[in-house]
């Protein structure tokens, strides 16, 4: 029965980790990306325009 508790305590504390890091994550990795796009338009922009 302890062990079982024991258990089910850890499950629950990483998946509030998990909830809480993806939280935070979640503003930082969509900016991440929309900066990579951006870029990446920029750059084909600029290959599009030399050609």
């Amino acid at each position: 029965m302890h062990v079982k508790s024991v258990n089910d305590f850890c499950e629950n504390t990483t998946r509030r980790l998990k909830g809480n890091f993806l939280r935070r994550a979640a503003p930082i990795l969509g900016f991440y990306y929309i900066l990579k796009i951006h870029f990446v338009l920029i750059s084909t922009k600029q290959v599009s325009l030399k050609t």
